[in-house]
Order: C-alpha cells, then structure tokens, then sequence
C-alpha cells in the first residue's frame, strides 16, 4: 500500500512538472537585441509592494482606461528597484497602458500620463509566463550586457502582449547607446 501511494505521488510530480516546464514556457527561447523604441505614449498609476501583485494595478488602469474610451492595446510593468536589495514591501514600480497614439492624453484621478522620447534599450522578447522572466529573462539580459559592455540600470519595463491565451512579453532595458 505505501510503494503504490510513493509510485502514485512520484508519477503525480513528474506529471506536473513535466505540464508547468511546457505549460509556462521555460523550454522556450529568449530573443535579445539592442534597439530602439519609441516613443512610447503611458497611462500608468504607481504600485508599491511585491512585484508579482502588480497584475491588480494594471487590471484597474484597463479598465480606467476602457471607461474613458482610451485605447489599450498594450499593458506594461516598470520596475523601478532591485528586488534582491529592497523589501518587498518597499518595492516600486508603474503599472498600465501604453496608449495607442502620442495625443492620447487626458486628467484622470491618481493617474499619471508620460510620453517617453525614443531611446535605445536592450530589448528581450519572450513568449513564456511573465512569470518566469526574473529566472529566464533577466539572467539572459545580463549576461548579453556583460559580452557587449554595455550598461544598464536594469530598470526594466514589461510590455505585455495578450492574444487569446498566448502573452507575449517585451522586456525593455535602458542603454545609452547600442553601438559597441
């Protein structure tokens, strides 16, 4: 009776670790080039606490933005601080809309509006979960960084595609420049 429950819950765990490794993409690749982008028109509100919450704050700059008749083709998350250094509960970060078109712009309570110039940013494509981009992406980036010399905060914005049940996720790290 125990070997039966012990091959029972090691085939349940090899099963389920087999569905989420395909299911979240980690056998996917990363794309990373050195590019430009912009400008890049944002409806966002300020988040603060862990980054892995911040779902909630771009949920209700949508549906903000769906009231008053803004486009929102794109969601974004900006993080502003190094998890690794500041509490979770101190953590910064913008989260909601880039805005189809640069004159979209309006007053809204506790909403802020930026239009961001072109910039060069390393920039990171990967179609698995956002949620495994700090153990895939990010390490990736750095070490692209680290071969070409280039530098970066690592301020890193998101830019989240959804179509159906596939995201698509952008990652934009600022550079100064891409030439070598």
């Amino acid at each position: 009776m125990i070997k039966t429950f012990l091959l029972s819950l090691v085939i349940v765990s090899v099963s389920l670790a087999v569905y989420l490794y395909f299911y979240l993409g980690v056998s996917k690749p990363v794309d990373i080039s050195c590019e430009k982008r912009g400008p890049l028109n944002l409806m966002f509100k300020s988040h603060r606490g862990a980054y892995h919450e911040i779902g909630e704050t771009i949920r209700a700059v949508e549906a903000l933005a769906t009231a008053h008749q803004l486009p929102c083709p794109l969601t974004f998350g900006e993080f502003l601080d190094d998890p690794d250094t500041v509490d979770q509960d101190r953590l910064r970060a913008h989260a909601g809309c880039v805005l189809g078109s640069p004159d979209l712009q309006t007053s809204l309570p506790d909403t802020e509006f930026e239009l961001r110039p072109e910039a060069s940013f390393v920039v990171a494509h990967f179609s698995g979960s956002p949620a495994i981009g700090p153990f895939k992406v990010y390490p990736n980036v750095k070490d692209y960084l680290k071969t070409r010399r280039l530098k970066s905060s690592m301020v890193a914005m998101e830019i989240y595609r959804v179509e159906g049940q596939d995201v698509t996720t952008e990652y934009l790290f600022p550079v100064a420049s891409c030439s070598l």
